[in-house]
Parts: C-alpha cells; structure tokens; sequence
C-alpha cells in the first residue's frame, strides 16, 4: 500500500502526525485501524512519537484524552514543521461533526491553508452524511499551530 494512492503528498506528513501523535496507550478499534493504515503505508510510528515527544514517557507532553461528551482527542506536539521556532501544533482527532464544528479553515488539495466557507462547510456536511447513511464512520483530523502566549509557555 502506498499512501499517495490514497493521500495527496502535501497532507501526507499531516496525517502521519495527527495519527501517529494522537493514538493513546491503549487502542480503541478505531485507533488500531488508523495505526494500521500508517503501518500499512510503511510509517514508522514510534519514530513520529518520539520525533514530536508524543511518547507517554516524555514530561512535555500534553493530551487531552478522548471524552465521550467532546467526541475527540487532541494532542500538543513538539517540532511540528522543524523550522526551529516555537514550533508546537495541537492536533485533534474524532467524530467529524464535532471536529468540523471547530474549524474556521482547511487544508485544500494543493496543500493551502483555506478559509472554510459556508458552502464548502456543507460539502463536507453531506460526505459525512452519505457515509453515515451507509453505516459508515468517519473520522476527522486537525491542526492549530500554537504560539507560546497560547500554551503559557516563557523561554528565558
């Protein structure tokens, strides 16, 4: 299996993140799916983890687990684009819905950071819709790159 069979490359290295990252130490059936599509496409998720201190070990990372009431997980990486800043990015995984609800941009096909229109947000609605209607998870990813004033963080 190769990932851009399925995956645009600009988002590749996006969902190998948002997965690899935002997997807890015990996996749900879902979680084991999404590490197998990863696994399958010759990921190596242990290096991801330990690339953006995503490991249970390391002091520095913050998880905000799954909750049946926010329907998502979401993950504060380290060294998210290695372009030696501040360089933090919270990642989210879980039910599209409540995911989507969050967001106010995409990522498009060419890999541009997009506003999230009305009629693009309904697009996205009726995938989501027609899949459910076939009995059908969906899954949705996202990202925010942080600054330091948004994780309290001061460097000296």
């Amino acid at each position: 299996m190769v990932a851009s069979d399925y995956f645009p490359a600009v988002h590749w290295s996006l969902v190998e993140q948002a997965i690899a990252c935002n997997i807890p130490s015990h996996f749900s059936a879902t979680d084991l799916s999404m590490a197998d599509l990863l696994e399958r496409c010759g990921t190596d998720i242990d290096t991801i983890k330990k690339k953006h201190g995503c490991t249970p070990d390391d002091p520095k990372m913050i998880r905000f687990p799954f909750s049946s009431s926010r329907k998502r997980m979401s993950t504060i990486i380290q060294n998210a684009t290695g372009d030696g800043s501040y360089d933090r990015r919270l990642h989210i995984k879980g039910a599209s819905e409540m995911v989507v609800a969050c967001c106010n941009k995409y990522v498009d096909e060419s890999g541009n950071v997009t506003n999230l229109d009305d009629n693009t947000r309904e697009k996205v609605k009726q995938i989501i819709t027609t899949y459910a209607k076939n009995a059908l998870r969906t899954i949705a990813l996202a990202y925010r790159d942080l600054s330091e004033n948004e994780c309290g963080e001061k460097h000296d």
